[in-house]
């Protein structure tokens, strides 16, 4: 039976927490100072998953609200969260019933977690919990391919996934920020990101990704292939990722 979208991660949430990669400061540094962003300030991170975005946001001094519709993903977070400078909470919620109040947020994020949403409604929901020049704020963590060890990594993902349109829907999905007449265009940027990780962190990156095998012949087959792009380009004990980070960053039209 084919998994609902809140389930895919279910059981994942460890190697997820454990391997991801995470957002580069200056894409960060970008939001709070387009959305004015400061002490007091609230966030509303969609998708929060293990809350790896919730607390980047949270140690630059503001109130992060989580919101995870998968109970794995949501415990989680809570156990991983050892914020300082801001404060976290975690709600169980989805992107198109948050379960928020009206305008109560500075700003909407929805970090590695806008494709997996049904986006009309999930801007609609946007759009009501955020207050008037609220901002929205879609990011996303894609494989430089350019980068040789990136690309081999890469090819063996592709190679073994079970859902390869997922690969392609990821920044495409945010051309419905676009288009949505609830919102205006800041723009669309691009930032450079990496990620360091030993062989075990390297296979954990690998399956914690939702759409690879995880059990079967096709897992042996891939762990194995991991195995072999890691022997060929580590250094030092050590693989390093490339990303390419990029940011859909726009403004909720005023209601007045």
């Amino acid at each position: 039976m084919k998994k609902s979208t809140s389930e895919r991660f279910s059981g994942l949430a460890q190697s997820y927490s454990k391997s991801r990669p995470s957002y580069p400061q200056s894409a960060v540094d970008y939001i709070f100072e387009t959305g004015q962003l400061k002490a007091g300030s609230t966030i509303a991170d969609v998708g929060c998953g293990t809350g790896i975005s919730s607390r980047l946001f949270a140690r630059a001094g503001v109130h992060v609200i989580g919101v995870e519709p998968n109970e794995d993903m949501l415990s989680q977070a809570k156990e991983n969260d050892t914020t300082s400078g801001g404060t976290v909470e975690y709600r169980s919620g989805t992107a198109e019933a948050t379960g928020l109040p009206d305008s109560c947020a500075n700003l909407v994020l929805c970090a590695q977690a806008f494709h997996w949403f049904r986006s009309n409604e999930s801007l609609a929901e946007f759009s009501r919990i955020l207050k008037n020049d609220g901002y929205c704020a879609l990011i996303w963590n894609e494989r430089d391919h350019k980068i040789e060890a990136t690309a081999a990594y890469g090819n063996v993902v592709i190679k073994y996934s079970n859902d390869p349109a997922i690969e392609l829907k990821r920044g495409a999905s945010g051309k419905d920020l676009i288009l949505s007449n609830l919102f205006e265009m800041v723009g669309v940027f691009e930032f450079t990101n990496s990620q360091s990780l030993d062989l075990d962190a390297l296979i954990g990156r690998a399956f914690s990704t939702s759409y690879m095998p995880h059990e079967g012949e096709q897992l042996k087959k891939a762990q194995s292939e991991i195995k072999e792009v890691f022997a060929q380009h580590s250094k030092d004990g050590l693989i390093t990722l490339s990303y390419a980070t990029t940011l859909y960053l726009a403004r909720k039209k005023s209601d007045k």
